[in-house]
């Protein structure tokens, strides 16, 4: 089994004005919507590709976002994310140490996997995190530029690593 913890700010929904206009090797639509006050901008395909994913048998998708249990129950009804995505949840507010590793590694004590996908924008921007995943090598970090999001590159890598591992 595979966990792929997924960010949402910054790796689905990209943070700029408006949809990115290169770099992303997403060419099909984005979408927008206005959600608790905060413009956001998707890419159609990443969340067909991501949609696509959660019906593996070797996947488990889990939200690991400052939105929390949000994630599941109005991010992804609003921009057509299916499937079941387990929430892991944590002190937003506490800086050290980071909410989110300290969540990833509860969550491996219940649900251990043959390796690790951990996509968040920041991920790299925290060292306990950052020296976490360097050592470790069933983990793919993925560290999307926040203005792009998840590439289809990076989607394509997290392919690459989940067929590597079974």
């Amino acid at each position: 089994m595979i966990n792929v913890y997924m960010d949402f700010d910054g790796c689905i929904n990209v943070s700029s004005d408006g949809p990115p206009k290169r770099n992303t090797q997403w060419f099909g639509d984005w979408g927008t919507a206005k959600l608790e006050g905060q413009p956001i901008f998707w890419s159609h395909d990443l969340v067909e590709a991501l949609n696509d994913l959660g019906m593996r048998a070797d996947v488990r998708l889990v939200w690991l976002t400052d939105w929390q249990e949000l994630a599941r129950d109005v991010v992804a009804p609003e921009i057509g994310l299916h499937g079941p995505w387990d929430v892991l949840t944590g002190d937003v507010e506490q800086p050290y140490p980071w909410w989110k590793l300290t969540a990833l590694e509860d969550d491996l004590i219940q649900h251990p996997a043959d390796g690790i996908v951990w996509v968040d924008d920041n991920l790299l921007y925290d060292k306990a995190a950052s020296d976490y995943v360097r050592h470790k090598t069933h983990i793919l970090p993925i560290h999307p530029n926040s203005y792009h999001g998840v590439t289809k590159k990076h989607f394509s890598g997290i392919i690459e690593f989940i067929d590597g591992n079974k």
